[in-house]
């Protein structure tokens, strides 16, 4: 599971994620029939989710107007 982890590129901690969706499906009390390709898909989740949050997160920094750093009050404030 871990070669297979690595060969994919992600991002997250293995360990980390790992440790997070086991908690969610216990919680959830899932039953899979076959438990590797449930977490191989937990996986997959997980970095795309991260990797959407990064980008939500940029843009959002992008629409303030921090990247062409004008930071402050406008020119004619008080």
């Amino acid at each position: 599971m871990q070669q297979w982890y690595s060969a994919q590129g992600f991002t997250l901690d293995a360990q980390a994620a790992t440790c997070q969706w086991e908690d969610a499906m216990k919680a959830r009390d899932c039953k899979y029939l076959d438990w590797v390709a449930a977490w191989r898909n937990g996986m997959r989740n997980a970095n795309k989710w991260a990797a959407e949050r990064t980008n939500k997160q940029i843009s959002a920094t992008q629409r303030m107007g921090a990247s062409d750093g004008k930071y402050g009050p406008p020119e004619d404030y008080r």
